[in-house]
C-alpha cells in the first residue's frame, strides 16, 4: 500500500537481455489450437497459401524464414497427449503425434521451396503444458526432438 507522500525508488538494469533484433525480423505467433488450420493437418499437404505468404516475406526481406511461435494464452491449456487420454481439468487442447508430424511436414515443405537452404523454424510457448504438470512439457520436448531431430 503506497501513499501519495511515500517515496518509491526504482532501479533499472540497462544491460540488454538479448542481441539486437535484425531490421528485417519477422515472426509469426499462432495459437496452439489454430496452427493446423494455418499450416495444414497431416496427411493433407502443407497449406500452400500460408507457405507462399511466408516465402514472399522471406524473399522480400532478403532474410531467413519467419519463425513461428506456437503458443499464446491457449498454450496454457494444452498438453502433450500421444495416447488420446481424457483431458485433465483446465486442459482444452491435446497436442498429438498428428500435430508434430504436421509441423515437420510444413517445415520440410518450406525447405523444398527454399531449395534446401533454409526452413521454417518453430518455438513453443515457455508456459505450454506447465499450467497442468511440468512432466508434460518434458514429454512434449522429447517427442519434438524425435520428430525434428533436435531439442
Amino acid at each position: 500500500h503506497v501513499h501519495v507522500s511515500d517515496t518509491v525508488s526504482i532501479t533499472l538494469d540497462q544491460q540488454p537481455i538479448s542481441g539486437p533484433i535484425p531490421p528485417n525480423f519477422v515472426g509469426q505467433s499462432i495459437a496452439t489450437q489454430k496452427i493446423l488450420e494455418m499450416i495444414g493437418k497431416h496427411p493433407q499437404p502443407a497449406r500452400s497459401s500460408f507457405l507462399n505468404l511466408l516465402n514472399n516475406i522471406r524473399e522480400k526481406s532478403g532474410s531467413v524464414w519467419p519463425t513461428i511461435r506456437i503458443g499464446g494464452s491457449p498454450a496454457d491449456a494444452s498438453w502433450w497427449n500421444p495416447h488420446g487420454n481424457p483431458d485433465p481439468p483446465k486442459i482444452f487442447y491435446s497436442i498429438t503425434e498428428t500435430d508434430l508430424v504436421s509441423y515437420r511436414a510444413f517445415s520440410d515443405a518450406s525447405a523444398r521451396l527454399a531449395h534446401g537452404q533454409q526452413r521454417v523454424q518453430y518455438i513453443g510457448d515457455t508456459n505450454m503444458n506447465t499450467a497442468y504438470n511440468a512432466s508434460y512439457t518434458v514429454e512434449l520436448l522429447l517427442a519434438m526432438q524425435q520428430y525434428f531431430g533436435r531439442g
